[in-house]
């Protein structure tokens, strides 16, 4: 053909085709379903082809890249569905899932993977403001879009750095827990006394577990006699259906000792629970048997006591939170707090809470003035 002219291997070629346009070709090698791939740009010019060809390797980052095919949504589905749904915890599949379903996918859903990029995730973090979603929320959401970028980029289905990297991640305060006074712990206790999640409310205070540890108990786990319980799975609540599981981490499966008001309160729920005549293994239950929803337990029987013992501003997981405020101000070491609580290591537990060791800190700096008073009095 007149005008052609072929480059080398791996550089595409150039010809003028017959009607006087001109048109570039590449080699793509084989996408996943081991298909050839091929890619062709065309101009009316030679000049204006290879300013295409420029633009086209500029996107790619320095070469040529296939086109993405389908749109973010069709990826996100196809990959929450294939990736995430057989491979990871049902109760994290849900959080993904919900991430996309609600909050991103109004959005994003019909974009084009080919021409998502950096102006589609500064529009769906200012979106998501604009519709005054939570700022942990909107968080979320990014880590959760960006992995499905990763895992595109990784499949080659998508062809371009990920965007979420190049865009500043949403900015989220974590809002402090405010864990109970003593008074306010002691007046918590007696009050729950006699109700029917009494030995949970206490478990949750005493033994520092964390809600779903807590649903996941079985009689089996109880040791009444030497006074111990062993955490081994948790309740995860999936669009409103409560299922036990395993625990996720090797430090959360442990085993704890028990005090005697916690003995006390689990003796009398076990008492209870022989005369409701359901026969389930889980230590807490409802009437019939079944896994309480974490909404009902909140509202019906923990906000309750809440309003009896006249303290405001406080969560469930602030039980949690309470027993290493009250375990490291009586000056339990850090390690034993952080076995308690399941921490892998002492620095996960003092990142959280080391702000409630005052009274060590203090200690410190009373034992520097009588180092340094000591010192001035040899003087």
């Amino acid at each position: 053909m007149p005008g052609s002219r072929r480059r080398a291997k791996g550089e595409g070629s150039i010809l003028q085709r017959p009607d006087g346009t001109w048109q570039f070709s590449i080699g793509l090698g084989s996408d996943g379903s081991g298909r050839r791939q091929r890619k062709y740009v065309y101009a009316p010019t030679r000049a204006a082809l290879l300013r295409k060809v420029a633009d086209e390797t500029a996107k790619g980052g320095g070469s040529i890249r296939p086109r993405a095919k389908g749109t973010l949504g069709e990826w996100v589905e196809r990959w929450l569905r294939d990736d995430i749904q057989p491979n990871r915890a049902s109760n994290t599949f849900a959080q993904y899932e919900t991430m996309w379903r609600v909050h991103a996918a109004p959005i994003l859903s019909n974009t084009s993977l080919e021409k998502f990029g950096v102006a589609h995730v500064e529009r769906l973090y200012a979106k998501l403001r604009e519709q005054g979603t939570g700022s942990a929320t909107v968080q979320r959401v990014g880590v959760v879009l960006s992995r499905a970028i990763e895992v595109a980029i990784r499949r080659q289905s998508y062809f371009r750095p990920n965007p979420f990297r190049l865009v500043d991640k949403p900015r989220h305060r974590q809002k402090e827990t405010r864990p109970l006074t003593v008074p306010e712990a002691q007046r918590f206790v007696e009050r729950a006394q006699g109700t029917r999640y009494e030995a949970l409310w206490t478990l949750l205070l005493t033994a520092g577990l964390r809600l779903g540890e807590a649903l996941g108990l079985e009689w089996k786990d109880v040791d009444f006699d030497r006074r111990k319980l062993a955490v081994r799975q948790g309740v995860v609540e999936v669009n409103g259906y409560a299922k036990a599981g395993p625990l996720k981490t090797k430090s959360s499966r442990r085993q704890l000792e028990l005090g005697v008001t916690a003995v006390k309160a689990l003796k009398r729920r076990k008492a209870k629970a022989r005369k409701e005549h359901h026969r389930s293994c889980f230590v807490f239950t409802t009437r019939t048997g079944g896994h309480p929803r974490r909404a009902n337990l909140r509202q019906r029987y923990f906000q309750p006591i809440l309003e009896a013992a006249e303290i405001e501003g406080v969560t469930i997981n602030a039980l949690r939170h309470s027993m290493t405020s009250l375990a490291l101000a009586e000056g339990v070491p850090a390690k034993t707090v952080a076995a308690r609580l399941g921490h892998s290591t002492t620095r996960l537990t003092l990142d959280r809470y080391g702000h409630l060791m005052s009274g060590a800190d203090r200690e410190a700096a009373n034992a520097l003035d009588a180092v340094l008073k000591r010192t001035l009095t040899r003087d």
